[in-house]
């Protein structure tokens, strides 16, 4: 198998890159391998060594694999063909308000379709696609624009893909884990029907949706499986979040979900032009919806009046108390984590929560039934508040579900974003929630404080994710014991090395290093190989170097790599080149396979590869890690490409290095084209890194392109041509933010060339004309600079306007400034009239300012407020107040035990049950401190292992050589 997939690797005319654990599943499974271009390359590799024609072999693979996914018949669930679909309500697309007895084309029919000017973007996606091209367009606009709509007419359009054609619409059981699940078996000539795209690709503590985008990535980049068509709808919060980790969140950017849209988007306005009003005046055959909406309709939001969006707001305002309850139980559970369709006993727990004690004394004894009838009528024919979700045939049934109307889940995220929830909506979502969604709903409580109801949840989930996120909550509280008890259960899930790494090194911290090793040669003797490890570079530490190279001996022979490297490095030290090589590869193998379990964008993943590259190179094996790394590469490993890249200059050559990468480039590849810059200008070829410069420059809409233009303004800004650098800026500035990126960094660099030239007035010009173009971060820019050159007032009032309108972002640097040019009590004034209307994050800044300046009661109050609203911060800023104005005891029990949903610090609860106890915490008990030093006493069988193995002299120089920390 090693020797297909070096060959495999090493010829760019095959068709894929498999790698050892692809070829086995090929070789050796029944199944049909998910990716056609990898059972052809095998065939080919296999033709090829038998000396048969590798043409035929590859042709007639290719042929019996696609008899064969006709026969399976695709990925499951919704797959309906393009030419047979009639209803675009099982798409999700919105139903419409009714005028009068019946609407043109009949009742439950959609408006005539009013074609606007990103349709023809649209248009020219799906025709790439029935052109032959993988393509992806991805909708970014509000609730109830018209962006599933959109998509509808779009593939809906005569003549716009032909009858073989099908669309595939993955939900069940869940989104990520049917897009994941059925992904392999998507074929040529499929539509990828992807509403609400964040459901698919933002799944928090889990890798779910990181792993969704790279199959959806890989998809769109094989030419064998194309074309394929990914149609997908986001809200603008939900495209920043899953491109930037949200601007005012500490959630990181989903890397491979960011360049998967990015660069893709089509921008839906909130509402119609003028001349798109005209349109719809001027139509020969007029629809009464379309005329009503026109004539009614707020500031030209046509489609969300089709969608009954103000009707919806006014019922929901006008809801009884029973109703509202359900509507408040369902804004919040989705603004907590929770999944769109929301069970009837999620909602019925939850509700109660919600009404005071009048209200719930004068409920009905039929409430739920009429409040959910209230809910669920239809607004003049369109939707309901919420709607209940009926089975497709097929799916099984899993209870009554509902999902709440979108406009509405728009407007409880805004007008409920600073607001507590209940402790009934907590309990709801730990009983009744989906399994899968606790992680996310999860961290969103410990987002907000809420340690218990976070614990709670994770407890429900036995998984090394849940297990290592209470671990890490619990001992960010001082929580030791407790957080060695999860650490001790993941570990034992399968953790490995993060789980026992965490743990000692907590223990190092907390109580002492003997505590530590006490438990790391507690872990290791159950027969933990990362204990193992673990526990002898501690003991290595303690110069008790016998002890810890049996430990070494038995992690080596449990198979822990970086034990193996040590040993190879010892015997390199002795001179046993063969030995060293031999256990250098084996090193390597386990380290790959170790790679291939993390496969998705992953951490974990990225440190094996690297490993397992360090051991082949260390055996000599260039060629072979270079094998190894290229399929990574392809796969956007983004730690792949650039070792891939060093590798094929030491085993290829410059140039079939820079023609490799450029390949990449123009794919999108960010690092590629930093690969190119560094080969090239190592090699003394500057012109030439410049020509590719400008070649990924006109790359539109691409993180390349950003990249190279902003590398290019550097470059010139270095030569002193101030004029093109500033161009070049300019251009690498509208590229960010064309793909929805961060300008920020770009407009700051291009600002400081031209302060530190002189040019200063000219700056500000430059920037107040980016500000007029719609760029927030020259907005911003602006004041700053004003404000470095002691121009307050003029920062100010360049400010005012942007106050007055409401940006969260004038306000916050208004306060900013005021503070820092020492008028405290106007920056005070101003965080009382304007706190209303910002965002958590700005809340806390304020928070700290108010504390700062003595108003201990409006701190406090703020850092709730803000806590509510998700900022993580919030609560360390609370506990360090409180401390700072004597009320220790609070500040001690909020730093360890965190708050209530009502805002109150919570009594002291426990993580740990009995079956928990039992099972983790005897296992996880902390020694109390001997005075006599803990020691290990070695087994002669265990010492005459280790012997045979290495000599102390050996094994002392390379405990020399690396600290075995590392």
């Amino acid at each position: 198998m090693d020797d297909i997939v070096a060959a495999a690797a090493a010829d760019d005319d095959l068709p894929g890159a498999p790698l050892r654990d692809t070829v086995h599943r090929i070789l050796g499974d029944a199944r049909i391998p998910p990716q056609q271009a990898d059972a052809t390359t095998v065939a080919s590799v296999l033709a090829r060594m038998a000396g048969w024609d590798c043409t035929d072999a590859a042709t007639r693979t290719r042929e019996l694999w696609v008899r064969a996914r006709l026969h399976v018949g695709g990925p499951s669930g919704y797959l309906r063909s393009v030419a047979e679909l009639d209803d675009p309500f099982t798409l999700e697309v919105h139903r419409s308000i009714e005028v009068g007895d019946e609407p043109p084309g009949g009742s439950g029919s959609l408006p005539r379709y009013v074609p606007r000017d990103h349709d023809s973007t649209l248009t020219a996606a799906v025709r790439a696609a029935a052109g032959g091209r993988s393509t992806i367009a991805v909708l970014l606009g509000g609730p109830s624009t018209g962006k599933t709509r959109a998509c509808w007419e779009a593939i809906c359009a005569p003549d716009a893909l032909s009858p073989e054609w099908q669309l595939w619409h993955p939900i069940y059981p869940g989104r990520p884990e049917a897009l994941l699940e059925g992904l392999p078996q998507v074929g040529p000539h499929t539509v990828l029907w992807l509403n609400d795209l964040q459901e698919y690709l933002h799944t928090q503590e889990s890798d779910l949706g990181e792993r969704a985008a790279a199959g959806l990535r890989e998809l769109l980049r094989d030419p064998s499986r194309g074309p394929v068509l990914v149609l997908g709808t986001l809200w603008p919060m939900h495209h920043e979040s899953l491109t930037q980790g949200g601007k005012e969140s500490s959630s990181p950017a989903r890397s491979q979900a960011r360049q998967l849209i990015e660069g893709t988007e089509i921008l839906i306005p909130d509402a119609f032009t003028g001349p798109e009003l005209s349109g719809i005046a001027a139509a020969p055959k007029q629809d009464p919806r379309l005329t009503l909406a026109r004539e009614q309709a707020d500031n030209g939001q046509i489609t969300q009046f089709l969608a009954a969006a103000p009707h919806l707001l006014r019922r929901y305002r006008m809801a009884p108390p029973g109703a509202r309850s359900l509507i408040h139980a369902a804004m919040d559970a989705r603004r907590m984590g929770h999944g769109p369709e929301l069970s009837q006993s999620l909602l019925e727990s939850a509700a109660h929560g919600y009404l005071n004690d009048r209200e719930w004394n004068e409920l009905p004894q039929d409430w739920l039934e009429s409040a959910l009838t209230y809910c669920t009528a239809l607004n003049l024919g369109a939707l309901g508040i919420v709607t209940r979700i009926k089975p497709r045939p097929g799916e099984p049934e899993v209870g009554t579900r509902y999902r709440l109307a979108d406009y509405l889940e728009h407007a409880g995220r805004i007008e409920r974003d600073l607001l507590p929830t209940t402790e009934s909506l907590w309990n709801a979502l730990v009983e009744h929630s989906p399994e899968g969604e606790r992680g996310g709903l999860a961290w969103s409580a410990e987002e907000r404080g809420l340690y218990r109801c976070a614990i709670q949840l994770h407890r429900t989930v036995p998984s090394v994710a849940s297990y290592m996120s209470a671990a890490q909550l619990l001992r960010s509280a001082d929580r030791t014991r407790e957080a060695l008890a999860y650490y001790t259960l993941a570990s034992d899930a399968g953790a490995g090395d993060r789980a026992v790494k965490s743990a000692s090194s907590m223990l190092r911290q907390n109580t002492g290093p003997e505590a530590a090793l006490a438990w790391l040669v507690a872990r290791a003797e159950a027969g933990d190989a990362t204990a193992m490890r673990e526990a002898a570079a501690a003991l290595h530490k303690e110069d008790r170097t016998d002890e810890a190279r049996v430990w070494w001996a038995h992690a080596a022979n449990a198979d822990d790599p970086e034990a193996m490297i040590l040993f190879a490095r010892s015997f390199h030290a002795e001179g046993r080149e063969e030995d060293a090589r031999e256990t250098f590869r084996r090193a390597a193998q386990i380290a790959g396979e170790r790679a291939e379990r993390y496969r998705g964008g992953s951490l974990d993943a990225e440190i094996e590869i690297h490993r397992t590259v360090d051991c082949l190179i260390a055996a000599g094996d260039d060629a072979e890690a270079l094998a190894f790394v290229l399929p990574w590469a392809r796969r956007a490993s983004w730690s792949a490409v650039s070792i891939a890249a060093d590798l094929m200059v030491k085993v290829k050559g410059v140039d079939a290095a820079i023609a490799w990468l450029g390949t990449l480039g123009e794919g999108g590849a960010q690092n590629a084209a930093n690969a190119i810059l560094r080969i090239l200008d190592g090699a003394g070829r500057s012109d030439e890194a410049e020509k590719y410069l400008q070649r990924f420059g006109r790359l539109k809409g691409d993180e390349s392109s950003t990249y190279a233009l902003m590398e290019t303004a550097l470059r010139l800004r270095h030569k002193g041509q101030i004029d093109d650098a500033l161009e070049a800026y300019e251009s690498a500035a509208d590229a960010s933010c064309a793909s929805k990126g961060n300008s920020r960094p770009i407009i700051f660099d291009a600002v400081e060339m031209l302060r530190d030239t002189g040019r200063l007035e000219q700056a500000l010009e430059w920037l107040r004309m980016r500000s007029e173009a719609g760029d927030a971060a020259a907005r911003t820019m602006v004041a700053q600079v004003l404000h470095e050159q002691d121009r307050v007032d003029e920062a100010l009032s360049w400010l005012a306007g942007f106050s007055d309108a409401g940006s969260a972002d004038a306000i916050r640097q208004t306060v900013w400034i005021l503070w820092k040019s020492e008028r405290r009590d106007e920056a005070v004034a101003w965080i009382e009239a304007r706190s209303a209307g910002v965002g958590a994050y700005v809340l806390w800044e304020m928070g700290e300012m108010l504390g700062a300046a003595g108003h201990t009661e409006k701190a406090l109050d703020h850092f709730e407020r803000a806590g509510n609203g998700g900022a993580r911060f919030a609560l360390n800023s609370s506990v360090k107040l409180l401390a700072a104005s004597g009320r220790t005891a609070d500040a001690r029990r909020l730093h360890q035990f965190g708050r209530e949903p009502d805002g109150r610090i919570s009594r002291p609860w426990s993580a740990t049950d009995e079956e928990i106890d039992e099972a983790a915490l005897a296992d996880a008990s902390i020694p109390a401190a001997d005075p006599a030093p803990f020691r290990v006493t070695p087994r002669p069988s265990d010492v005459l292992a280790a012997m045979k193995k290495m000599s102390p002299a050996a094994l002392a120089d390379v405990f020399s050589e690396a600290s075995p920390d590392e």
